[in-house]
């Protein structure tokens, strides 16, 4: 038997044992002797590679949209054109800061595992706060297009009231979803560059339910005024809308569906 099989471990024969059960120690910021699973580190590495995926997506989905709507749109000095070109544009800047954040200090795996701070560069701490920035802008374009367009479509029809009351308390909902992430971008900025640590979940996770909230809202009234239009269709004797373009037109012009999708990754834990 050769000096290589002799020096395996026991464990390598074991078909019970797990690696990633065993432990690695290293020097980190809280002594010596710091220890952690490989479970833990495997899961680190997924982590990053999951966001860059879904930011990669994201990225290539924004433009293809962008794309399309230039070659789609008629009239393309619309403020609903506009607002959504803008929305889009941001999500390409934010991707774009979000690509910076997995390459630099902070996304890490070392970082992760020793919490040095001298690997962290004034570059990543800029593109950090860049891109909490960017996001509140973010929220308020997409807040902006939803009550522009709960606005329009009470325009010219016999509820302009209960359109009028609608567009205010969606109003309302927006600017206190867009005051909230600016809130918690700069506390979430100025307790990084106080100390690196991050800000408070609590202020993430209200931040996170205004923003599905006031979503959900508005494009339920999208969805309860687009099936009205239907029904005065139907009286009206005009041609009916088939059961695929009722769908087409839930699923591309309001947010009901990333609304939906909003409240199932909230009932996921945070490393899922």
């Amino acid at each position: 038997m050769s000096d290589s099989a002799q020096n395996l471990s026991d464990l390598a024969f074991n078909s019970s044992y797990n690696p990633l059960d065993s432990f690695i120690t290293f020097t980190s910021i809280y002594g010596d002797n710091t220890a952690v699973k490989f479970s833990v580190l495997q899961d680190m590495v997924d982590v990053n590679t999951n966001e860059a995926i879904v930011y990669g997506t994201r990225c290539g989905a924004s433009v293809l949209t962008q794309i399309i709507m230039w070659m789609i749109s008629k009239n393309r000095r619309t403020p609903v054109f506009i607002i959504n070109q803008v929305s889009l544009t941001l999500i390409l800047i934010h991707s774009a800061l979000y690509f910076k954040y997995l390459l630099s200090g902070f996304g890490s795996v070392v970082y992760g595992l020793t919490a040095f701070p001298q690997l962290i560069k004034p570059g990543d701490l800029r593109a950090f706060a860049a891109a909490n920035i960017v996001m509140v802008l973010l929220v308020a374009s997409i807040e902006a297009s939803l009550i522009f367009q709960v606005k329009v479509i009470f325009t010219g029809d016999n509820m302009k009231r209960v359109g009028l009351i609608l567009t205010i308390i969606c109003t309302c909902m927006g600017l206190a979803t867009v005051t909230m992430y600016f809130i918690t971008a700069v506390k979430s900025i100025v307790s990084l560059y106080r100390d690196m640590s991050g800000s408070s979940t609590v202020l993430y996770n209200v931040s996170l339910i205004m923003l599905a909230s006031s979503i959900h809202f508005m494009a339920l009234i999208l969805v309860v005024k687009l099936f009205l239009a239907v029904r005065s269709r139907r009286f009206l004797g005009l041609k009916q809308f088939d059961s695929f373009h009722i769908l087409l037109i839930i699923s591309c012009q309001t947010l009901l569906v990333p609304s939906l999708l909003f409240i199932i990754a909230y009932s996921f834990p945070s490393s899922k």
